[in-house]
């Protein structure tokens, strides 16, 4: 994952860090601290001497040298006054909210919440919510210009929703009638994500590409 798209897999090294095994004969606490230490340092070393090497690809053509890491910092990072526009974020939070989880998964994210803070395993959900949070805050600008971000921080998104269905399944009464109309009420508020937006999600199902897209 680092090496295909560092600026999204980086951030799931903190869920990773935030776990605990319940098992204390899984393993002993020592070896636990080693395998984080292997977890983090691997991906990280490789990583680094992967974009060396990528970068030296990019400057050594004219045609490609203003992609290198260093000449995009700009680009991909944004500016301060960016992280203290409202505007911005009423865009990109928007975003999430029209084309990704809809006004379901909004309440769903606060529930999440609720079982987050009651989770034996707390620290490892409070990396998912950072592994959704953190991207868009370190690289304003490329999720305030492209939609299609958003793409990085789906899947904690989806972790986070799942673990929200999941808290209230658990809590609810045994009786079959009323988890079948649970079941068939989780699965209508899913599919009304697109609905909620069908102007933006029909294009995925367009059998021509948009020319304007082309043009690009």
């Amino acid at each position: 994952g680092m090496l295909v798209k560092p600026t999204t897999a980086a951030f799931w090294l903190l869920p990773a860090l935030g776990y605990r095994p319940s098992n204390p004969r899984v393993t002993s606490r020592g070896r636990t601290a080693a395998v984080l230490a292997l977890l983090v340092l691997v991906p990280l070393a490789a990583t680094a001497l992967w974009t060396r090497h990528a970068d030296a690809i990019k400057a050594a053509s004219p045609v490609t040298d203003w992609l290198t890491s260093s000449e995009l910092e700009d680009w991909n990072f944004g500016s301060l006054s960016q992280r203290f526009d409202r505007g911005v974020w009423g865009v990109i939070v928007g975003r999430v909210v029209v084309h990704v989880i809809g006004l379901a998964g909004v309440a769903l994210l606060a529930v999440a919440l609720v079982a987050l803070a009651r989770s034996a395993q707390r620290l490892f959900w409070v990396g998912v919510v950072l592994a959704g949070a953190l991207p868009p805050l370190v690289f304003t600008n490329l999720y305030l210009v492209h939609d299609y971000y958003l793409a990085a921080v789906t899947p904690a998104l989806a972790a986070l929703l799942g673990f929200a269905a999941g808290f209230i399944w658990r809590h609810l009464p045994p009786k079959a009638p009323i988890r079948a109309v649970a079941a068939v009420t989780g699965l209508l508020l899913a599919a009304s994500t697109v609905g909620f937006d069908h102007a933006y999600w029909r294009h995925a199902w367009d059998d021509e590409p948009d020319p304007a897209t082309l043009a690009l």
